[in-house]
């Protein structure tokens, strides 16, 4: 373990508190050589689901479970690490984190039952399809000179990855109406009682768009008034969103909202 001489660092004072025993027991079994704040680790995803390569947003939040504040290393590359545990493995593997080299390490005095929460980017933990459950582990920053001998861990957040959906075309490669019609109703969400669609081809995009509208039931959260779209139909994305709904017939393409 590192030592420090002097008292003239943020890390140097977080051992001059350990020491005069300013910090509560440890939680979850946490053993430290010197004392531990009495911290929990919380863990949160931006999302339940991603696609391949898709990024992590993980949310890592340290609450003060003690009466008195304590004063910790921030939640950083410097001090989290994760770990991603596939379903149908029993060992976990380290995941790598979006850092900065620049970012040094810092401290934050949190209250009792107060929080402090960040939220750091993992861009290796949807590498692959599949089932998968997440953690972090938190310990002191070693420059700190207090360090866990059994570190904090989080909860596990499940979540899994897919493959990017595949769109289906027909025969000269433009994307099927039924296929318009599940982009347009992704793009607005909810659920339709009708959806109307219709090739055409735009010269503003000089391409073929899809010209889709949602009906509602009345009653629908989402509203009664009709939401339309056009629909690029050889890249399979939405152009724009016009207050115009597909007519009975054929038509000028209307105009982008």
């Amino acid at each position: 373990m590192k030592r420090h001489s002097a008292l003239a660092t943020p890390a140097a004072w977080l051992l001059a508190l350990a020491a005069a025993g300013c910090f509560g027991p440890g939680r979850a079994g946490a053993d430290l050589e010197v004392g531990a704040p009495s911290l929990e680790v919380r863990l949160a995803l931006d999302s339940a689901g991603y696609g391949v390569g898709a990024p992590v947003f993980a949310e890592v939040t340290l609450t003060n479970t003690g009466d008195a504040a304590v004063t910790v290393a921030r939640p950083s590359a410097h001090t989290v690490d994760f770990f991603r545990q596939p379903a149908d493995a029993p060992e976990p593997r380290h995941t790598q984190q979006v850092s900065c080299p620049l970012e040094a390490p810092s401290f934050v005095v949190i209250q009792p039952r107060a929080s402090h929460a960040r939220v750091i980017p993992l861009n290796f933990a949807t590498a692959a399809p599949g089932s998968y459950r997440l953690f972090a582990v938190y310990g002191s920053e070693p420059e700190a000179g207090v360090e866990l001998t059994a570190k904090l861990t989080s909860n596990a957040v499940p979540f899994t990855v897919t493959l990017p959906v595949v769109l289906e075309r027909n025969e000269v490669g433009l994307i099927t109406e039924q296929e318009a019609r599940r982009i347009a109703l992704q793009h607005f969400g909810g659920k339709a009682l009708r959806v109307d669609a219709r090739l055409i081809q735009d010269e503003r995009y000089r391409t073929f768009v899809y010209w889709v509208t949602i009906h509602r039931a009345a009653g629908d959260p989402a509203g009664a008034t009709p939401q339309s779209c056009l629909i690029d139909a050889a890249l399979g994305h939405v152009r724009a969103e016009t207050d115009q709904p597909v007519p009975a017939a054929a038509a000028s393409p209307p105009p982008p909202r």
